[in-house]
This record gives C-alpha cells, structure tokens and sequence, in this order.
C-alpha cells in the first residue's frame, strides 16, 4: 500500500467504501442497484 502511494498509482486519500461509508438512502440504493445488476446477470444466461 505504502509504495503505491509513493509511486503514485493509489490515490493518497482514502475512497469510500460502498457498503461501509455510506447510510441511510445511499445505502439502501447501493444495495438495490447491486440486487439489480445482479438478478440481470443470473438470468442473462440464456
């Protein structure tokens, strides 16, 4: 971690985490976009 930020390559401050960082109605449609792509990728196997 420490040399890809000397280097460059990640950033040097944290990003937030999807699942974590956010609440309330952040939260909730994060979970449901994630349900969404998910559902359309199960059922994409035609």
């Amino acid at each position: 971690m420490n040399l890809g930020v000397v280097t460059g390559i990640l950033p040097t401050k944290g990003l937030p985490l999807p699942f974590i960082s956010f609440g309330g109605s952040a939260l909730s449609m994060t979970m449901l976009s994630t349900g969404v792509l998910l559902n359309i990728s199960q059922h994409a196997h035609v």
